[in-house]
């Protein structure tokens, strides 16, 4: 008894981390093709491979584009994404707006309370976090697999076939492409170690810069660039850039 009296609280606290707000296109509107807005300011690497999916997975064709919307796109989808960072870096929030000719048809918001807490949920993939909110978002649309080409362009990529299931990623693996650095101290403890990498984030964000990771000891190292990294050294509980490094 005294074991499920402490378990009851923190399957309550998982499942209330995560809100889902939804209204989704109308039964009435036929959307065979979506013109997707690609927004350069996210910095979730597979959330259009996701959206891609997951509209195929409704019948629906797909065309991404960047800058000037395309003249053949009657249906367009923007999208605002963010991330936050615990111990690795994991998608926060996200939201979704649909438009019929410049008209909002539809909307759908994604988002980790408190930022998730202490859920390990909140270090789940990208698609097991948006595939129920697509699903909402697109669930009075029918449509036939053998959809019509979009208006100018080739014709609509059939559904996707879905890709094997894919564990939380708990400790994803930072990008391989930045040289390591061999650590020069211990590693501090726990709290302090926080407020250091809370202060080395806001320095690499300061510079333009990615999430930060750490290399051992006081100092971080962050993507700047395809071919540039910044390191960070947060000794005296100061941080500032060290020098940079090529990729």
């Amino acid at each position: 008894m005294n074991k499920l009296f402490f378990i009851a609280p923190s399957i309550a606290l998982l499942a209330g981390c995560t809100a889902i707000q939804v209204s989704p296109v109308s039964s009435s509107v036929k959307m065979h093709n979506v013109c997707i807005q690609e927004n350069p300011k996210v910095q979730v690497a597979d959330l259009i491979q996701v959206l891609e999916a997951g509209f195929a997975r409704h019948g629906i064709g797909t065309q991404v584009f960047k800058g000037q919307e395309p003249a053949n796109c009657e249906f367009t989808l923007n999208y605002v994404a963010f991330r936050a960072w615990d111990m690795v870096p994991y998608m926060r929030d996200a939201n979704f707006i649909i438009k019929q000719n410049d008209k909002v048809i539809a909307t759908a918001d994604y988002h980790l309370k408190a930022g998730g807490g202490l859920a390990l949920t909140k270090y789940a993939s990208t698609k097991d976090k948006l595939d129920p909110v697509i699903d909402q978002l697109l669930a009075s649309v029918s449509n036939p697999s053998d959809n019509g080409p979009l208006r100018g362009t080739q014709s609509a990529a059939a559904p996707a076939t879905p890709a094997a299931p894919v564990a939380p990623a708990y400790a994803p693996a930072m990008p391989t492409s930045v040289p390591s650095v061999t650590p020069a101290a211990p590693a501090p403890k726990a709290a302090v170690f926080t407020n250091m990498v809370l202060s080395a984030q806001k320095l690499s964000t300061q510079m333009g810069c990615g999430d930060v990771r750490s290399t051992g000891g006081t100092t971080f190292q962050a993507r700047c660039s395809a071919d540039y990294a910044a390191i960070i050294d947060c000794a005296g509980g100061t941080c500032r850039l060290a020098r940079g490094a090529k990729n």
